[in-house]
């Protein structure tokens, strides 16, 4: 395969470190994307493309379609947008930053 698109943040971890585990150059010999929920504090090994969703955000616009279920109103559309980031090749979590420049005094 090409590429491995993990669709739930929660099967991150085990993806990953199976991934790693097996000694798959990621992004040379496999591209991964993967749904992560902003504020999940979860970490990758290799860099990755991430489509990164907010879950207050959606929590809201749950809560908004249940409401107007409940009150039995017509829903305003038949698709919701759910706003997300897509951080494209985002670097490992555990690569560090260049270390930064030193003016000459």
């Amino acid at each position: 395969p090409d590429g491995l698109l993990i669709a739930d943040d929660g099967y991150f971890a085990d993806a990953a470190m199976s991934l790693v585990r097996r000694g798959v150059s990621i992004p040379r010999d496999l591209a991964v994307v993967s749904f992560w929920n902003r504020g999940s504090g979860l970490l990758s090994p290799f860099p990755l493309t991430r489509v990164e969703l907010d879950p207050a955000v959606h929590a809201q616009t749950l809560a908004r379609l249940l409401v107007s279920m409940l009150r039995r109103e017509a829903p305003a559309a038949v698709h919701e947008h759910t706003p997300y980031t897509l951080l494209a090749r985002a670097r490992s979590d555990f690569e560090t930053a260049p270390p930064p420049s030193v003016a000459a005094t």
